[in-house]
């Protein structure tokens, strides 16, 4: 079988306290509509607790090597010191079908934020936020997640709505 995957930070896993949620929207006065290449984008959001402090969690995601174990279909991820700026290459597998997609780090404020902007091939474009904050003696990370894909994954769509709810 395929090989088990480590907890988060600490082992304490990102179980108590998750809350998800995934809807299409698009860029349109009320978040209705179809995004500005004529295909709706995917927007997800979920939050879960960490039982660490927040500068733990944020050592912990600044590991670039720690992401397969966190982020349920990378299978790769480089970059140089994690910081504004940083250029950022993704190797993931999303339906088998290999994902490769460059971008940057365009916010980044220490034990607070992050925010990832990029596109690849398939991906016509992808943006995510982590907000980290003190929580009931952990950390309360939330994310929100913002894709719009190509027509390579055409009917696929609402399958890949939901990958970035899933626990490891």
């Amino acid at each position: 079988g395929r090989p088990r995957r480590p907890q988060t930070p600490g082992g304490g896993g990102v179980g108590g306290g998750g809350r998800a949620g995934v809807k299409w929207a698009g860029r349109g006065p009320e978040g209705g509509g179809v995004g500005c290449w004529g295909q709706r984008m995917i927007k997800s959001t979920h939050s879960v607790h960490i039982d660490r402090t927040v500068h733990e969690v944020v050592d912990y995601l600044k590991d670039h090597e720690n992401g397969i174990y966190w982020q349920g279909n990378l299978t790769q991820a480089e970059h140089e010191k994690l910081a504004k700026g940083t250029r950022v290459t993704e190797v993931r597998n999303v339906l088998g079908r290999r994902v490769e997609i460059q971008g940057e780090i365009t916010e980044f404020e220490e034990d607070k934020r992050l925010t990832f902007v990029g596109h690849g091939p398939a991906v016509k474009r992808l943006e995510y936020h982590y907000t980290l904050h003190p929580d009931a003696g952990g950390t309360r990370l939330d994310t929100h997640v913002d894709v719009q894909l190509t027509d390579l994954f055409g009917i696929a769509q609402g399958i890949i709505q939901k990958l970035p709810t899933r626990q490891p």
